[in-house]
């Protein structure tokens, strides 16, 4: 079977991090996402790797939905980031925003109970 360009990608991003780091991972998927903006599986891949730093994921969440602004998961990973970071308005305004576009996936609302602040 002929790896997929995602495979590809993802084994060179986990053999970089063996080899260098995870920072020379994370530039390398930085690097794969300059040249493949759209690529929606990427972009998440790469969002996954931000969960250790979730100021700098915030920015490139809003990046995200900038380009995907109607796919759920990363509505509900903004929620999530934001809810960590305290801005509880915004986490909440992701979340709705999920329901909206995906009102019967049960993650959103338990995402939603979860957000503090109220």
């Amino acid at each position: 079977e002929v790896p997929t360009h995602r495979q590809a990608i993802s084994s060179i991003a986990h053999l970089l991090e063996s080899l260098r780091g995870a920072d020379a991972k994370r530039t390398f998927l930085e690097e794969q996402l300059a040249k493949n903006p759209l690529n929606y599986l990427l972009t998440i891949d790469y969002l996954v790797e931000l969960r250790d730093d979730r100021p700098q994921q915030s920015i490139k969440l809003e990046e995200a939905l900038q380009r995907f602004p109607d796919h759920t998961w990363f509505q509900r990973e903004a929620a999530i980031c934001a809810n960590i970071l305290k801005a509880y308005s915004k986490a909440r305004e992701h979340i709705e925003t999920s329901t909206e576009i995906e009102p019967n996936n049960a993650l959103n609302y338990e995402i939603a109970a979860s957000i503090d602040g109220r």
